[in-house]
């Protein structure tokens, strides 16, 4: 958690949210914490207000895969989009 990377965090409704950071992505989530009744703040946030039956376990993030350079990172992102499409 301590590395930049691709995380992906589960929705109680069966949706699953993936995403990147060049940060600690114990730094990214706690932000999504923060933010997630701010809506247009990110998808993960909209997703949330959108119903009560919404429910993002941020405490069971899944770490993907821990990749600190810019390319690499964002092309796992892609994949990892692209497996749960």
């Amino acid at each position: 958690m301590q590395d930049a990377g691709v995380y992906k965090f589960v929705c109680e409704c069966g949706l699953s949210y993936i995403g990147q950071t060049k940060r600690s992505m114990k730094v990214c989530i706690k932000e999504h914490i923060a933010d997630h009744q701010r809506s247009g703040k990110s998808a993960v946030c909209d997703h949330i207000l959108d119903g009560p039956r919404h429910y993002i376990r941020f405490d069971k993030p899944q770490v993907l895969a821990k990749e600190h350079r810019f390319l690499p990172r964002m092309i796992r992102e892609a994949i990892e989009i692209k497996k749960t499409s």
